[in-house]
């Protein structure tokens, strides 16, 4: 068995990947926290209840049916190009379709960049624990993807109290970038 070390190839690609899942879970509840402000913005009026309501439904449903395809649909593609490339990818689509929520001037619209951020996510929550389990030393395996599969809930409590989402986003394209430029120094290997 491999022993764990800071110098091992594996942890600046935990980092990267506990990242790209705590800003996943940033993103899946950034909507939900911001919905009262923003639809009655979008749609110009103040909004009852139910209304608001409705068009939330709308909105978080968008997201999970990306999530889903996501997961499965980029399954299958990093399978064929690569788990890095559609990890990096997975990033950018999210943070890329989350940043454009500022420029959406109708909910409609809202609603098309949700579900491709979730299509980024449901990536992005498959390949980071894929990939870790894969190029992880077994002896601490477990707690790797235990710390890995807490940062998501971690994300979702930063969202209510980060006062800067938008920047913590625009990182996440950042990670994206960096672990498709130097994603590739780390191994596809089997310790």
């Amino acid at each position: 068995m491999q022993a764990f070390s800071l110098k091992n190839k594996a942890f600046p690609a935990f980092v990267l990947c506990m990242l790209s899942y705590l800003l996943a879970g940033t993103v899946a509840t950034l909507m939900s926290t911001y919905l009262p402000v923003a639809i009655p913005e979008l749609l110009g009026k103040s909004v009852d209840e139910a209304q608001l309501g409705q068009i939330g439904a709308y909105l978080n449903t968008a997201f999970l049916v990306g999530w889903m395809l996501g997961g499965l649909c980029l399954g299958i593609v990093g399978d064929k190009i690569g788990r890095i490339k559609t990890l990096a990818f997975s990033i950018f689509v999210y943070g890329f379709f989350t940043l454009l929520t500022v420029f959406v001037i109708n909910w409609e619209t809202l609603l098309f960049y949700r579900f491709l951020a979730g299509i980024g996510v449901g990536g992005v929550l498959v390949f980071s624990t894929v990939y870790i389990s894969e190029i992880w030393p077994e002896s601490s395996r477990p707690i790797a993807l235990g710390i890995l599969a807490v940062s998501f809930p971690i994300g979702i409590v930063l969202t209510g109290e980060f006062k800067y989402c938008f920047c913590l986003l625009a990182f996440s394209l950042l990670v994206g970038l960096y672990s498709y430029v130097f994603g590739r120094s780390y191994p596809y290997v089997h310790p």
